[in-house]
């Protein structure tokens, strides 16, 4: 199950396009993707993510998106740990 939001299989394709906890930051990827010109595929495209991938243009938007979601995720942890420390 996905970490993030527990609804699906935490895979690439669903982190990329599904997983509604990053919904804003895959709005920024998406935004970056379309401003260098790399063509969205439908959500129903078999290998989605190797396609999207394949095109190097991608790189920088798809590292900014896996940095913002790494941000997230340690921000989370930290106020859970903190929490816990509280009890």
């Amino acid at each position: 199950m996905c970490g993030a939001c527990s609804r699906g299989t935490e895979t690439v394709a669903y982190l990329l396009i599904e997983c509604q906890q990053w919904q804003r930051e895959q709005e920024v990827f998406y935004k970056a993707l379309d401003d260098l010109g790399v063509e969205r595929l439908p959500r129903q495209e078999v290998a989605l993510e190797a396609q999207l991938l394949a095109d190097p243009r991608a790189a920088k938007p798809l590292l900014k998106l896996i940095g913002q979601v790494q941000a997230c995720e340690i921000d989370q942890q930290a106020a859970e740990a903190a929490r816990r420390s509280d009890w």
